[in-house]
């Protein structure tokens, strides 16, 4: 008979948030874990450099396929959508950033709900909150009572525990 390697709830969400116990005690104790706060700081960085790829992907549209001579609207038009990406990656830059330097986390506790808003993913309802849900919902469990901490500035659940029963 083999037997499987079950992973006990608890170390299945430290795995899936890529988190340590320390970074949990940390939460606990109201602050932003060490290896929290460098995987939001790469996030950020990774916000910006998709932003600028999705500039360059513009730039090669304009050059490449789009009607020659380019007129002015397509300058513009590029122009406009490659500026909305960098404004949307620079705005959630900030709020990372403000929540990496603040340190502290909000902590919600309650019974949780997985929703699912069509192509928007996965969000969870707690303590009269929503977040996106930055993990699998298969890692849940649907109406269980969760501890849920959350980066305040950038709205972002960094861990979550369940709550012993």
């Amino acid at each position: 008979m083999i037997e499987h390697d079950v992973t006990s709830p608890r170390q299945a969400l430290l795995d899936a948030f890529h988190i340590t116990e320390s970074d949990l005690a940390a939460n606990r104790a109201g602050r932003l874990g060490a290896g929290q706060a460098a995987r939001l700081t790469r996030s950020a960085v990774g916000n910006i450099l998709a932003a600028l790829l999705g500039a360059v992907v513009l730039g090669l549209i304009l050059l490449g396929p789009a009607q020659k001579p380019l007129k002015a609207t397509q300058w513009i038009t590029c122009g406009v959508l490659a500026g909305a990406l960098f404004a949307v990656a620079a705005v959630v830059n900030l709020r990372v950033r403000r929540s990496v330097s603040a340190g502290s986390i909000d902590m919600y506790v309650g019974e949780v709900t997985v929703v699912r808003r069509g192509r928007a993913g996965f969000f969870l309802k707690v303590a009269g909150q929503d977040f996106r849900l930055p993990v699998r919902p298969t890692r849940l469990y649907n109406g269980a009572s969760y501890c849920v901490y959350v980066a305040p500035a950038a709205r972002r659940i960094v861990a979550m525990e369940l709550v012993d029963a």
